[in-house]
């Protein structure tokens, strides 16, 4: 649909995208609301790939500051959930030979954890590098972070957001 809008409208697929998240996202957090409590309890048993409000992947994680336990965060309802920090969140490969990260020496704050079997990769936070008092905007996180998708992209890595698929 997207492309083809972009098309009939000349106007750029990634903008399109851009909008459709905008317009969507004061719904989907209203949504969110609704089903908080719901969602807290789901929280701690959920650790599917996918958000457990709208159902998209993930777009990033964070290694939050306590135990350094994971959350997928989704780029579309900005809901987090839990996930095992060891498994690859697109493909569940658990295989430590093939699931790995790197980082920029110079901004260890970020990684991105790439997996060999399926080639995709998921960027990440890593809250416990923060000031004390510092907690990441997962938001912000991910437009600071853009390079990273850059780079993840040119080593021959897959996003696991469908626009990014749909579009390259």
């Amino acid at each position: 649909y997207f492309h083809q809008l972009s098309k009939d409208t000349e106007i750029e697929f990634n903008i399109l995208i851009y909008i459709a998240r905008t317009i969507s996202l004061p719904f989907l957090k209203e949504y969110a609301e609704l089903f908080k409590q719901q969602l807290t309890q789901v929280n701690s048993i959920w650790f599917r790939p996918f958000c457990p409000l709208c159902g998209n992947m993930p777009a990033m994680a964070k290694l939050e500051k306590e135990v350094g336990q994971r959350y997928l965060w989704c780029a579309v309802c900005h809901q987090d959930w839990q996930f095992s920090r060891l498994q690859c969140p697109h493909c569940a490969n658990e295989d430590q030979n093939s699931v790995r990260y790197f980082y920029d020496e110079n901004d260890s704050q970020y990684r991105v954890y790439v997996c060999e079997k399926c080639k995709h990769y998921i960027k990440t936070v890593d809250e416990r590098t923060m000031a004390e008092n510092q907690q990441a905007s997962m938001f912000l996180e991910d437009i600071i972070t853009h390079y990273l998708d850059e780079l993840a992209l040119k080593e021959g890595y897959l996003s696991m957001l469908w626009w990014v698929l749909s579009h390259s």
